[in-house]
């Protein structure tokens, strides 16, 4: 059993909440009205966690962007914020941190366990080989030498397969379970739905003064862990065989 370092919080805990907000959030994402997004929020430094102010952007860091492309005119004072909006950047923040190496622990461990698994059906086979007739025979003393040989090893694979097949099944429950699943597969929609919105219908003009200016994109200021936390997130339910032809997604609203 892995124990965290004295003054980090178990792996466990951190899961558990993150799959909590994601059930809080689930009315949020099924009505998945992108247009309520307040996209200028991107613009300014102080996002809902705060405390990480210089988190790297599409486009690089905040400080950076700030020094090479112009802000919207129109873009004055930071925009207010709702419960649900502030705990979605939370659950892709918390993701990104804690989840993604969870998730990818378990692909690891269900290759080994894949591995282990061949390894141990090729053994039984060459024992099945040694103790068949042979043309030529060979002497008892170098049956058994290569049995005990054979035998060594597939007791390795076994216990090795066990092993991973403990942990894999034990991951599986609180990852995996398809409610789980479930509740990660509609913040991606909504994510996704968000990003695709955000650059097809840009909400701001660079200078809104000249009305023939057209809009640009607030994209390049998202923060970098959105898109790998929705892209890293997309991948674990693809590994986990999600059911995504079943799942019901809920309808867009622009």
């Amino acid at each position: 059993m892995q124990i965290p370092p004295p003054g980090l919080s178990d792996s466990r805990v951190l899961t558990n909440l993150y799959f909590a907000l994601l059930r809080y959030l689930r009315p949020f994402f099924e009505k998945c009205d992108v247009s309520q997004f307040p996209v200028e929020l991107f613009y300014f430094e102080d996002l809902p966690n705060g405390s990480f102010s210089d988190w790297m952007r599409l486009g690089g860091l905040y400080t950076h962007l700030k020094k090479t492309q112009s802000i919207p005119e129109s873009v004055k004072s930071k925009p207010e914020i709702s419960l649900e909006f502030e705990l979605f950047d939370d659950v892709l923040l918390l993701y990104h941190l804690a989840i993604s190496a969870q998730f990818k622990a378990l692909s690891i461990h269900m290759q080994h366990q894949f591995q282990s698994i061949v390894k141990l059906e090729e053994t039984n086979s060459r024992i099945a080989k040694v103790l068949a007739p042979k043309e030529v025979p060979q002497t008892p003393e170098e049956v058994q030498k290569a049995l005990d040989h054979l035998k060594f090893f597939a007791r390795v694979f076994l216990k090795e397969t066990i092993d991973y097949v403990r942990i894999s099944v034990w991951q599986q429950t609180y990852l995996s379970w398809p409610g789980n699943l479930l509740e990660i597969w509609n913040s991606v929609l909504y994510g996704f739905h968000l990003l695709t919105e955000m650059e097809a219908h840009p909400k701001y003009p660079m200078q809104s003064e000249d009305p023939s200016q057209e809009a640009v994109s607030a994209i390049g200021w998202v923060s970098e862990y959105w898109l790998d936390a929705l892209i890293d997130s997309f991948h674990a339910l693809r590994r986990a065989d999600f059911a995504f032809s079943e799942s019901k997604s809920p309808p867009i609203r622009h």
